[in-house]
């Protein structure tokens, strides 16, 4: 069953919103079961998908890696983390600085 554009919409937002929440920690939504599965299985379901095609076009290592890179802070945690090594009663600008240098670093 084919689920409206809205709703995928929905659901993807969703997905990113706990995945900037909690990362890769955390279950996150599988479209297709309609049900939370954690993030490790739906990775693996992508890269079993992406499999062939990666490794005709010499990218299979690549695409594994991701899973690495998907295993960082969060930008919660980050901004967390900025907040409590500032100085006391500078946390909120210390965040705002910090993302700003996050959104610049790879223009």
């Amino acid at each position: 069953m084919t689920q409206p554009q809205s709703e995928n919409r929905f659901l993807i937002g969703e997905n990113r919103w706990r995945a900037q929440r909690y990362g890769t920690g955390d279950a996150l939504i599988d479209f297709g079961d309609r049900q939370m599965k954690p993030f490790d299985q739906l990775f693996d379901e992508i890269v079993s998908m992406l499999a062939e095609d990666a490794e005709a076009l010499g990218c299979l290592d690549e695409v594994c890696a991701l899973r690495d890179a998907a295993r960082g802070e969060t930008s919660a945690e980050r901004q967390r983390r900025v907040w409590t090594e500032a100085p006391k009663g500078d946390g909120g600008k210390a965040v705002v600085r910090h993302l700003i240098e996050e959104y610049h670093a790879d223009l």
